[in-house]
């Protein structure tokens, strides 16, 4: 299973701070791509050493190519 991830913050998946600050990085560079299995008819997610901020997990179809 293919999950997209987003971590929004300050810093990282801003689109504001982007529309005002063109240095800033565009928020689509902050998609990080997740292979992940499904065990027991769950789907665990670990392993993301997360600060301040909100993350965007992003469920894939199998149809779907990210």
């Amino acid at each position: 299973m293919t999950i997209e991830r987003y971590l929004i913050d300050a810093n990282t998946s801003n689109l504001a701070k982007f529309y005002s600050d063109p240095a800033h990085p565009d928020p689509n560079l902050q998609r990080i791509l997740l292979q992940r299995t499904i065990n027991g008819g769950k789907l665990v997610l670990t392993g993301d050493a997360l600060g301040l901020g909100v993350v965007l997990y992003r469920i894939l179809p199998p149809t779907v190519v990210p």
